[in-house]
């Protein structure tokens, strides 16, 4: 299994626009905007599809593939979802809605 980070495509403002669009208003406004504002500004530190594409081969070509892979920015937060509790990472997204609305500033 591939488990990719952050990779650099249009992925990230097709699904920005989606929320803005889907959640101009309402109840669910401030969040849309938030998470939308995550994903504009984790487009800065994404990886090149090439990594992917090297991992995807490496994993392909192995002799003994490993179960799960993980490469570009961020995978190890993909990782580490599987050791920390619902409420540590819903604290770690609060926090980096935080840090991206100050970026925004």
């Amino acid at each position: 299994m591939i488990e990719p980070g952050a990779i650099q495509s249009e992925w990230a403002d097709i699904a920005a626009n989606h929320l803005r669009e889907t959640s101009a208003v309402g109840p669910y406004k401030p969040t849309a905007e938030r998470a939308a504002a995550i994903l504009q500004a984790v487009k800065r530190f994404s990886s090149k599809p090439q990594v992917i594409a090297r991992l995807v081969d490496r994993a392909a070509l192995s002799r003994r593939p490993k179960t799960r892979y993980h490469a570009g920015a961020g995978s190890q937060a993909v990782v580490a979802r599987r050791f920390l509790s619902d409420k540590t990472i819903d604290r770690l997204w609060w926090l980096i809605g935080e840090a991206t609305q100050r970026i925004k500033r």
